[in-house]
């Protein structure tokens, strides 16, 4: 699921977390006792009560990822570029909360086209270009094999 997908853009961003959060499978109960540590995460504090419509796509992404990775150790999580969105210390951060997921039982399948977000986060990784599979291996084969095309 793409981070924000379910996100009504004539809906504040507190009812979005509702929203969204409901769609993922949480109940009421969880978002309610969640709801601040969501907002603390995205940084959107002050935030909450605009329209989605006049969020910027980074803090779409933001808040869609609190919600989606707020769980403990959700079974599995599918980020697609996620780690390319907000500041360096908003990256820094998702990229802490993965690796605790990752630690804490998740399978994480992480899209990137950064080798270093591949390389730091990943213990095996495949390259796919144009729906073939190009490479498969350890994340520092994969990337370098991806590296050594782009050179050329």
């Amino acid at each position: 699921m793409t981070l924000g997908t379910g996100f009504d853009p004539e809906l504040t961003g507190r009812e979005n977390v509702y929203l969204n959060g409901a769609i993922i499978g949480y109940p009421q109960k969880f978002i309610d006792q969640n709801y601040s540590a969501i907002v603390r995460f995205a940084e959107l504090e002050g935030f909450m009560e605009e329209k989605v419509r006049n969020y910027s796509s980074g803090m779409v992404s933001r808040l869609g990822f609190a919600i989606a990775t707020i769980r403990d150790t959700p079974e599995i999580l599918i980020l697609d570029e996620v780690l390319s969105v907000g500041d360096m210390f908003f990256r820094q951060k998702s990229e802490a909360r993965i690796r605790e997921m990752i630690h804490g039982g998740s399978t994480v399948l992480l899209v990137s086209h950064s080798t270093s977000v591949i390389e730091n986060n990943c213990t095996r990784a495949i390259w796919i270009e144009k729906g073939h599979l190009r490479a498969s291996g350890t994340p520092k084969e994969v990337c370098r094999a991806y590296e050594k095309l782009k050179e050329m």
